[in-house]
């Protein structure tokens, strides 16, 4: 129940009890009208009308907390005209890893290796000032272990996440136009944390080990999104292992607990599941929102708004300024894939411009 009690066994079928009580929800979602309606007001008006029994209305809440997790985003900014969310058919038995040595991070290591000598890494870029105008080259501000360096670029390519680009961290010089800055401004970022946990020996490991996800139904909306949702990597790791998730302004709320707290509220969650299951050998809580240079996860469709466009206005180049990353995807936003191609597409026009200016 939420509580740290055990209500009831793991049935089999939940996935047919998960189709059948969300797919009133799709059927109301395409029977009515919510063009530039937010998931939170859809569901809010399909539950006001319905006839659920109160577990069912849970449960449709537990779905949109999972909801926000795929999307980053509390479900008031995600578009429910844009954002068809685990139709029949689809599992929640996915999970995503990449094969082995070729993950994007090792790809961008090994393209990275003849330009190591000069990579900056933990060098937080402050100014990028094209002011002179014309043709002129931009010079980029950094600081480099506290000490500040001023470099002129030949040009610049934006990579920083929207939610630093929301937080102001880089200055503009001039400033930004007024239809990139409200892009900026105004695009839906979200934020996703995790709870990681680890243990040690395999006693300890009292779930299935083929089963990929675990759901909470909890009581109450209060509770239905925090920590709720379990993603069991132990088969793929080797040792028992489980993610708690948070997502949109619960994430948010949960940043501004202790890490006691937080791990208190994950294992009442889990044990209401499995009671039998001990305190994680090791743990890593993500907070997100608290790095200035990331401020979040990442975009998604806000209601009311045209993301095709906001993607145009965003990926814009000025000048020599260029832009890249997941909230200037077309086809990806949101995705690790997505921002990597953006780069490659602006690298080559970078490419592009400098064989004209040389």
């Amino acid at each position: 129940d939420g509580e740290g009690d055990l209500v009831a066994e793991p049935v089999e079928g939940s996935l047919d009890y998960i189709n059948d009580v969300w797919g009133q929800f799709l059927s109301y979602r395409e029977n009515n009208d919510v063009e530039g309606k937010s998931y939170q007001e859809t569901i809010d008006d399909f539950l006001a009308e319905s006839d659920l029994p109160q577990e069912s209305k849970q449960l449709i809440n537990l779905v949109e907390g999972i909801l926000e997790i795929e999307y980053t985003s509390d479900s008031k900014n995600i578009d429910a005209s844009e954002v068809e969310f685990f139709p029949e058919g689809q599992t929640s038995s996915l999970y995503y890893l990449s094969t082995p040595g070729l993950g994007y991070g090792n790809q961008a290591a090994k393209f990275a290796e003849p330009f190591a000598d000069k990579i900056k890494l933990n060098a937080k870029v402050v100014q990028v000032d094209s002011s002179a105008g014309g043709n002129t080259s931009p010079y980029i501000e950094y600081i480099d272990q506290g000490v500040p360096t001023r470099v002129q670029a030949k040009t610049v390519m934006v990579t920083a996440s929207l939610g630093a680009l929301k937080n102001g961290i880089i200055e503009f010089l001039p400033e930004l136009p007024d239809y990139k800055q409200e892009v900026i401004d105004n695009m839906s970022f979200g934020i996703l944390n995790k709870v990681m946990m680890h243990w040690d020996d395999e006693e300890s490991m009292v779930w299935p080990e083929d089963k990929y996800w675990f759901l909470v139904i909890t009581p109450d909306d209060e509770s239905s999104g925090k920590w709720t949702s379990f993603f069991n990597p132990s088969a793929l790791q080797g040792i028992p292992s489980l993610t708690a998730w948070a997502a949109g302004d619960d994430a948010r709320d949960e940043e501004l607990r202790s890490d006691e707290e937080i791990m208190e509220t994950v294992m009442t969650n889990l044990r209401s599941m499995f009671p039998d299951v001990r305190e994680p050998d090791s743990f890593v809580i993500t907070r997100w929102g608290d790095v200035d240079t990331i401020a979040g996860g990442y975009t998604s469709p806000m209601p009311g708004r045209d993301m095709a466009d906001d993607i145009e206005n965003l990926s814009r180049s000025l000048g020599r300024l260029y832009w890249a990353g997941e909230a200037t995807a077309v086809a990806a936003w949101g995705s690790a894939g997505g921002s990597w191609n953006t780069g490659g597409i602006q690298a080559r026009a970078i490419v592009e411009r400098l064989e004209d200016i040389e």
